[in-house]
Order: structure tokens, then sequence, then C-alpha cells
């Protein structure tokens, strides 16, 4: 012990004695004042306490059993720090009171060579007390610091091996948690510097504390070490996951836990995705609506979903072990698909097959099924998938769906067979009748005798309109129209049909005119259906004009698909409502109807108009209101590529002509019709021109055509009760020695969309549908003979 003081020896050993006298008071009296503090609570205390004054005087203090520093109650009590501690570390210590007593806060020194005399590491730790005094707690570190000087060293072969592993290690107190050893793999891990580690109570880094507890507990029960996953909670307050290894030892002869750590977070994470995944297969296993089920490479069933035993009627344990065999009907089936597993060695999976499987009661279903095989990553085959989706519903719905579709097809095929049917009854008597009318109207010089001609031809007319609307509707809807583009002048045709228009016009009174375009406008479309728009568009603006008139507009504009032809049909009729527009292009629409309606039609014209334009790929639209008449818009594509004719003036095509009566060689044709009326309406047509024979059946035919040299055949094809339709009869009549080079024209009551087609390829030159007008049968006979001559000359 220093001693600061000048005394004599006597003058202290005069204090010294009064001190000694006042001792047993003083520790009584101080001991009471203690509270919570006993002998019991002292007699365990690791630490060296000591109680002081402001001014630094010792006023009490304790000594542990065991410590390490030999100081005594007459050496202590009484003593200022500047008896009891190192010189060195006094000022730290009088400031560290002086702080407690001012703020009140606890005050910690770390510090070797602490007390006089003494070595080694202590922390001491300074709070304040009460009436002005403090308490001094010195916790001795020096075996730890020991133990850490020896690893630092690598004096210690053991230490030095546990340092090189890089392993984080723990060694704690059981009783306390108190950290007795760790290195710095383990605050490296912990995210901490070595010296906070050993500041830390072990059980204060632990999330799961009670396993832990348990663990340790079970440990020292049975004297074995124990192993778990732990998580752990760093500085920075993460968690994360170890595995923990941990046996109960004895270290500097206290009860501690030897503790090693692997980081498993990613490990975990991994497991734990893998888990996700696992959960998710099977429930997406679980909730799959097709059979699915899972075989050795022996097909041997090792696992199968929830609606595979509800397919089949079994159970789990009915299934399980068992071959797939017992799942199919028919032997076949099952050693087919095994054959095609087995050699399929590349590809792993197997396109779907309708197999025919048995459920538990015996009953059969139509199953298709996909089959993939799996494979270790070795390649090595470990087994089968098989999804089996029960398809009996679907098969009876294409049953049901292919009896209707043939039902469908009986209905199509009847509708198109009354449809031909019904065409040839009405245009054979029509042939006739407007025929005729036209002759009469042409030939009569009676004026009464023509009225009563031209009301039977345009009755016969607007009959046979609405039959070819009716026809090309149902052509429309089957989608049987075909569209045969062939080059021309659009402006041109546009001239040809107004005029042709303009007497139907002048009945009414009412005006056409056209405002066309100074050069051709060429087209490469369907004349047929272009004639049909025009027809119908104009026609129509005269019938729902009273007064005023009809123009007509053709140009070529500019639009964003390129240049396009415009046709305008603007008329000052009765117009129409907002609420009939929207339903104008429907067919058999009429903004009148009933028995009151005011103009007559079927109400098709513009449903037929409007698809002949889309199927040209144009448009349509339409302005109108009502009593301000209707303005037609139509665009149609042009083709570039269309020559232009060198001649820009509009022609009207001359009317066909033969040879004149006076001719020498008049053209011999044979009729062969079974009806009388058309044979003579056709003889009446062609007698100024040609020497006709006419035939009403098969037998005369071919008799004619043997006796004689014909010019020409005008062949009806349904000869009624005849045993030869028109077709096989040609064929029979060019057997008997009728010229291959004799032209033959059909002239028939056929008239649906591939009629044309058909006859020229049964090898008639020509197609002339009935009814047809007297210019219409002399420019096919024209044409045809024509061709013929030139032909015979070349």
């Amino acid at each position: 012990m220093k001693n600061h003081s000048a005394k004599s020896s006597d003058e202290l050993r005069r204090e010294v004695a009064a001190l000694r006298a006042r001792l047993d008071e003083y520790e009584q009296r101080e001991r009471n004042e203690l509270p919570g503090v006993d002998d019991a609570f002292l007699q365990v205390v690791p630490d060296y306490l000591f109680r002081f004054d402001a001014n630094g005087v010792c006023r009490d203090f304790w000594l542990p059993a065991g410590g390490s520093l030999h100081l005594n109650a007459d050496e202590v009590l009484g003593a200022s720090i500047h008896d009891i501690f190192d010189s060195d570390q006094c000022d730290s210590i009088m400031s560290a009171i002086h702080g407690v007593l001012t703020d009140g806060r606890v005050q910690i020194l770390a510090e070797p060579s602490l007390f006089t005399g003494g070595s080694g590491l202590y922390v001491l730790r300074v709070a304040a007390y009460h009436d002005g005094d403090v308490l001094a707690v010195a916790r001795d570190l020096t075996c730890q610091a020991s133990v850490n000087q020896k690893i630092d060293s690598g004096n210690v072969d053991v230490w030095g091996m546990v340092e090189s592993l890089s392993v984080p290690l723990l060694i704690a107190r059981v009783s306390d948690g108190k950290v007795l050893y760790a290195n710095r793999d383990l605050a490296r891990l912990l995210l901490m510097e070595l010296v906070q580690v050993y500041k830390e109570d072990a059980t204060q880094i632990y999330v799961d504390t009670e396993e832990l507890n348990a663990q340790i507990g079970r440990a020292r029960r049975d004297k074995r070490g124990f192993q778990g996953e732990f998580r752990l909670r760093r500085r920075n307050g993460a968690v994360f996951t170890v595995l923990q290894s941990g046996r109960i030892v004895s270290f500097d002869g206290e009860e501690a836990v030897l503790a090693t750590f692997i980081d498993i977070s990613d490990r975990k994470l991994a497991q734990d995705h893998v888990l996700n995944q696992k959960i998710l297969l099977q429930a997406i296993f679980d909730a799959v609506p097709d059979g699915m089920v899972v075989t050795d490479p022996r097909r041997r069933i090792i696992m199968c979903n929830p609606a595979l035993t509800t397919m089949f009627g079994y159970v789990l344990e009915d299934l399980l072990g068992m071959t797939t065999k017992m799942l199919y009907k028919h032997r076949e089936d099952y050693e087919v698909l095994g054959r095609r597993q087995k050699g399929d060695k590349e590809a792993r999976f197997l396109s779907p097959r309708e197999l025919t499987y048995r459920r538990k009661n015996g009953a059969s279903f139509v199953g298709e099924t996909v089959s993939s095989a799996f494979h270790d990553p070795e390649g090595k085959r470990l087994g089968y998938l098989m999804v089996i989706r029960d398809i009996t519903d679907r098969k009876l719905a294409e049953e049901e769906l292919r009896t209707a579709k043939e039902a469908a097809e009986a209905a199509s095929r009847a509708k198109t067979e009354f449809l031909a049917n019904m065409s040839h009854e009405i245009r054979t008597p029509l042939n006739g009748i407007i025929g005729f009318a036209e002759v009469l109207s042409l030939e009569s010089r009676d004026e009464e005798t023509r009225s009563y001609a031209d009301i039977i031809l345009n009755s016969g007319n607007r009959l046979l309109t609405t039959l070819n609307q009716v026809l090309d509707l149902a052509k429309l809807e089957s989608d049987r129209q075909d569209v045969f583009p062939e080059p021309f002048d659009l402006r041109e045709k546009i001239h040809n049909v107004a005029t042709g228009l303009q007497a139907l016009a002048l009945e009414n009174d009412l005006y056409v005119r056209l405002q066309l375009s100074d050069s051709p406008i060429m087209v490469n479309l369907d004349l047929r259906l272009v004639e049909s728009i025009l027809n119908n568009l104009i026609s129509n603006a005269i019938k729902f004009t009273e007064q005023g008139g009809v123009t007509v507009e053709g140009n070529v504009i500019s639009t964003a698909h390129g240049p396009r032809a415009l046709l305008i049909v603007e008329d000052t009729g009765i117009g129409m409502s907002a609420e009939f527009l929207q339903q104008l292009f429907e067919p058999f629409s009429q903004e009148s109807q009933g028995r009151n309606r005011n103009f007559e039609g079927t109400g098709l014209g513009l449903a037929i108009t409007r698809r002949f334009v889309n199927i040209m790929g144009g448009s349509i639209d339409v302005q109108s209101a009502p009593g301000e008449g209707s303005r037609f818009r139509v665009e149609l594509p042009v083709d570039d590529t269309v020559a232009i004719p060198t001649d820009d003036g509009i022609t009207t095509p001359a009317s066909p002509s033969l040879p004149p009566p006076s001719s020498a060689d008049k053209a011999r044709v044979l009729v062969i019709d079974d009806l009388a009326e058309n044979a003579q309406y056709i003889a009446t047509v062609l007698r100024e021109h040609c020497v006709i024979d006419t035939a009403s059946n098969s037998k005369d035919a071919l008799a004619l055509a043997a006796e004689g040299r014909y010019d020409l055949i005008l062949m009806d094809i349904n000869l009624g009760k005849s045993e030869l339709d028109g077709v096989e009869l040609l064929r029979k009549m060019r057997e008997g020695g009728l010229s291959g080079q004799t032209p033959a024209i059909a002239i028939t009551a056929y008239a649906m969309p591939d009629d044309e087609k058909k006859f020229l390829e049964e090898g008639f030159q020509h197609y002339l549908p009935k009814p047809f007008a007297p210019v219409e049968l002399l420019a096919a006979v024209t044409a045809v003979l024509a061709d013929a001559g030139d032909a015979r000359h070349s």
C-alpha cells in the first residue's frame, strides 16, 4: 500500500485504533442502510464492492471469496482511493465519482492494473448510492483476458486449432449466460466487435430462448451433446438461422456451454423455397380436374391425385402398388401405350391419345391420355406421369354436333335443291311469258296489243327480279357467291345502266343526270355484281322519287388506302328516317310495311347491294332525311394495271345481228326443248336468220342429229319425261355422229351458282339461263356461230 500522508507512526496508530473502535457500530449501521443487501447475497457476488464518499474515501467494502487481491478491512476502511487503486487510475476514478454525483449516470472503466500492487484486467462500474455516496463494483476479467491472450499469442495449441477452423465458437456460463470465450468468427457472424460480444449476455443473441434452455437442460441431464436449428439476432436486429452444435463443458472450473455455429440462412431460404414449390406442386396436383397418376418404370402406381380416384371410383389404397393395367378396358391399349413409353428413348412427351378405360363399377369411358417420362440428373428413367382427361361428354357432344352438322347439311342440300327446283319451275314459264311479251311488244302494230304486251313484260320482269334477288341472297348467306373479276371501264358501265333506266324515269316525269369523269375509270371487278349494284341503286332512287329526279356521279378519288372509284347516286325522293337508316341494309327491310306500304318490292335490293360491295372490297354508306331525298355513296377499288382504252368516248354496245333473211346460207339450228312454247319462242326470234328444226325428246333429237348437218344446237337441260337429260343427250348425239365442232348452247332454267361452270365443262360452248330476252338470245347465237366459223377457217 502506498501512504501519501506526512503523519508520524504514532499518530497513524492512534487513528487506526479509533477507526477500529467505531468499526462494529459503523458496519452494523451501514449494513442496515443497504436495503436488499444481506450476507447471503454478498457471499455469491463474484465482484469487489466499495462505497465511497464524494472525496473518494472508502466507507464500506466487500471482498469476494477467492479473490486475487490481498486486501483487508484495516487497510481499506477509511482509506482514500489513492491508497487502494493504482495512482494512474485515480484521476479517472474520481472523475467517474464526480460524474455520477453530477448527472446520476453509471460510469464504466475498463483498465489493466486497476489496483495498487495488482495486475490483470478489471471492469469498474460506479453508480450513485445515497447521501452523496457512490457504489463501485470491480469485476475481475483476468481469467478471460488470460484466455484471450493465450489465443492471441498462439501458446495453446487447442485454441489455435479452434481459431484455425474458422468456425464461430462461444463458451458461456450456464448459470447466468456470461460469455467466457468468443472467437472472431462469432463476432463477424453477429456483425459485432469482439469486445461487444464479451459484454453481452449470451442468451440475448437468441430468439428462441425457451428451446435453447430446454436443450441445455436435456444436455445437462443426459450428459450428451445437442444440435438444432436456432434463430439468432445480429447487432442490427436482423434475424437469421444457424445450425448449432453444443455440449456441457467445464471451463476454468465453471459449468459452461460450448457451442459452434453454421450459418444456414441461404440453405434455409432454399429449403423454404423448395418446400414452397413442393407445397405449390402438391396443391396443383391435388387441384387439377384431370386424373394424374405417377408410376415407376414398371408402371406400378406410386401416387395419384384425387381427381383420378374419383374418375375411376377407387380409393387411394386400392391403387397404390398396382400396375395401370387395371385401369384399361382393353389390354391392347395398355400394351400399345407401354410400347410407346419404352420405345421413347429421346423425347419425354407422348402426344395425346384417346384410350378406353374401365371404372371400378365396370363402366367404360373414353379418356384423352398424355404420358411423359421423368428421369434423374444422370438420365436414368425413374417412371412415368400420365394425365387422363375424361372426354365422354365431349365425345357425346361431338357426336351430337356431327349429327346436327349432317342434319344441317341435309337441310342445306334440301334448301339448295328446293331453290334450284323453284328457280327452274319459275324461270321455265317466265321464259315464254317474257319472251312472247317482248316479241308482241316489238312486232305488234296494234297499240292496245302492245300495251298489254308491255304490261305482261313488266310484270314478268318484276317477278324475275324478285326471283334473282332471292337466289342472290341465298347464295350470299351460304357463302357460295363466287366473284369473277374482269377489267372494264366503270364510267362506261355507269353510263349504259343509267341510260337503260332512263325510260323508267321518263314514265314518271323524272330526270336522270350523269356527272362522270372525263377519263376512263378502270377497275378489275365482277361485272355482273357491279351491274347489280348500279341497277339496284338507280332503280331504287327512281322508285322512291315522286318529283325531281336522280343524279349519278362517277369519279376517282384519293384515300388513305390509295385511289378508289367513287359512285354517288342522289335523288330528290321521299327520304328515310334516322331510325330506319339503322336497319336499311338488313334483308326484307322497307320503311313502309304491311298492307299499307306505299312501294312494291321485297326489301332485298339494298341488302344484296351492300354484300356485293363488301365482297369486292368496297364500302357503302347513305345520308338521308324524310322529305329531303337520299344520297348513296359507294367506294370500289381501282386497278392501275388495267389498260386504259384508247378511245375515251362512251359508246353504247351495238345490238347483235345475224345474217339478213336474204342470205343464201342461213345457219341450221336444232332446238331441243320439251316445252313447245319455249321452242316456239326461240324459233320466232331466230326465224328470220336461221333454219330451225325442233325436237321435244331425246329420241327425236338423236334421229335429227344423225340425219342432218346442223351449225348449232340449242339444248334444254331438263327434258321432262325423256330418259336422258340435256348433258347426256349431247354426249349421245356426238357419239352418234354429231361433229365435235358443232357448237351447243345450254338454254336452261338451271341458274344456280355453279351451273354455268358445270355445263361448260360438260361440252357446251355457251350458257344462256332462262328467261332471256330476244336480244340476249340473238347475242349468244351470233357469238357462238362467229367463234365456230373462225375455228373452221383457222
